[in-house]
């Protein structure tokens, strides 16, 4: 907290990451159906448990073939059912950051990011899941690997102190992540997520390696993208792209359901 009061844009930063968690907290259970819930309708199947009671009265009939017609209807799955909804948590792996620190992102990009970055790394602590960060200019700035749990305010504070300065590339930043991804078998199953103003290109060999993981490891890999990015450089790559504008106060609504589905 001493930081956070003498550090007036970390704590507008912290203000931010906490506004898109709660935004992100509403979008987080994702609807399963079939599930305990409330009714949602009537449907056919063959599920005890849901089966309507009308259609069960028929195992109880004197009548010895409307009983087998019943028992037909069941186990062909024929027999009417509730139709339940309900919610249950999605449960994801570890995440991997790559955060752009370029001049470029100087100002309130650069904090509007480092609030996303909050946000995830945030929430990816309290899940009691494992968190790779990676800051990155013209090459690999800084890192930080942080065990399921074991993040602290110390740490994300350290993790994301350094002002933007200098020059932007995407390779160097992505070839350490597949480096995290096929060294560490803990982070086979992570998802990559990319804030950046997008001022940058990536070579076709490390966007083919990338591509490679999404098809054969199930990767995952989404960009946030503020200002005005190039989003034919990225969207090769990204199973989502979110664009925003680099206000916070317009675009909290916009990320907030990546937010959720990552975390």
């Amino acid at each position: 907290w001493a930081l956070l009061r003498d550090n007036p844009v970390m704590r507008h930063i912290a203000e931010m990451a906490g506004r898109l968690q709660r935004l992100g907290q509403t979008h987080k259970r994702c609807q399963v159906t079939p599930a305990v819930g409330r009714i949602k309708g009537i449907t056919v199947g063959g599920d005890l448990n849901r089966i309507l009671p009308a259609e069960l009265a028929g195992l109880r009939s004197k009548n010895r073939l409307h009983r087998l017609s019943t028992l037909s209807k069941i186990m062909g799955k024929r027999a009417l059912q509730y139709e339940m909804q309900g919610e249950e948590s999605e449960t994801r792996g570890p995440i991997i950051v790559l955060l752009d620190e370029s001049g470029s992102m100087g100002g309130e990009p650069e904090q509007w990011s480092k609030a996303v970055a909050l946000a995830l790394l945030t929430t990816a602590t309290q899940q009691h899941r494992m968190w790779f960060l990676c800051g990155f200019t013209d090459s690999v700035r800084h890192e930080h690997h942080i065990e399921a749990g074991a993040s602290t305010a110390d740490v994300l504070l350290a993790a994301l102190s350094m002002r933007a300065s200098g020059g932007t590339a995407f390779d160097p930043p992505f070839q350490r992540a597949l480096e995290v991804l096929n060294t560490l078998v803990v982070f086979r199953k992570a998802d990559i997520i990319l804030v950046t103003d997008g001022e940058a290109s990536l070579s076709e060999d490390v966007a083919g390696q990338v591509n490679q993981h999404r098809k054969e490891q199930s990767l995952h890999c989404y960009v946030i993208g503020i200002g005005h990015i190039r989003t034919n450089t990225l969207a090769p790559i990204a199973d989502a792209l979110y664009t925003v504008s680099g206000s916070p106060e317009h675009d909290s609504a916009t990320v907030a359901p990546l937010i959720a589905q990552v975390a």
